[in-house]
């Protein structure tokens, strides 16, 4: 797989006001260009999340290019999955970047970033369907995604994601994740060599993201990758 396709233009996010901050979350989004299989047409991003608040924060992306985030922020496990939640783990350089994948309604993956913390992720994939970018592209051909930056999630309103989950879920502070990195899947147990099922043992019913912030990425859609 060549990248001689990849868009040149870097675009900065511009966020929607919902909670003020002296210094904004911030996201600089490059569409890489998309490889298509029999279902979907598989999009990759690099990605660069920035934090230069005081407290971690969370930046919430789509699955899929469609999903907006739900009113409210609150996120509904509507296939009723006892625990809908996946992980993912890159190492680059300068450490890990964790990825808190989201199964329910509105799929997602939430990259926790410390405080003052610089993430880059190359070829992030992000999944459309067979009309690729269509639902997200408007006339003149411009596309963009809806991402959440928020202080807290929630699990069931009361508890913190980061103590659910049994893996750890903050990214260290500044990593780069170059391209062909793969993923380490901190869902499964190696030595079961089945998904793990030492999750809080407590039925999921949703996930809220506290004190959002909606950002908007406007990108320039890329071509197809050779």
């Amino acid at each position: 797989m060549t990248r001689n396709n990849f868009a040149k233009g870097l675009v900065i996010a511009v966020l929607i006001p919902a909670v003020a901050f002296a210094e904004e979350p911030k996201i600089e989004l490059q569409h890489l260009g998309w490889i298509a299989d029999q279902a979907h047409q598989n999009h990759y991003f690099s990605v660069t999340l920035s934090n230069p608040t005081d407290d971690a924060r969370w930046f919430v992306l789509p699955i899929f290019v469609e999903n907006s985030p739900p009113k409210q922020l609150l996120y509904i496990n509507s296939d009723s999955m006892a625990q809908p939640f996946g992980g993912s783990e890159w190492k680059g350089d300068g450490g890990s970047v964790v990825a808190l994948e989201w199964r329910g309604q509105n799929s997602f993956n939430a990259i926790r970033v410390a405080s003052k913390g610089r993430l880059h992720i190359q070829n992030l994939r992000i999944i459309g369907n067979k009309r690729g970018l269509a639902p997200i592209t408007d006339k003149e051909g411009k596309a963009e995604i809806t991402i959440v930056s928020a202080r807290e999630l929630h699990v069931n309103e009361t508890t913190l994601a980061e103590k659910w989950v049994p893996y750890s879920v903050t990214s260290d502070q500044t990593v780069q994740i170059d391209a062909g990195k793969a993923p380490i899947n901190l869902g499964w147990d190696a030595k079961t060599r089945r998904n793990r099922t030492d999750y809080r043992n407590e039925v999921v019913k949703s996930v809220k993201a506290v004190d959002g912030v909606v950002i908007s990425v406007p990108f320039k859609p890329a071509s197809k990758m050779e």
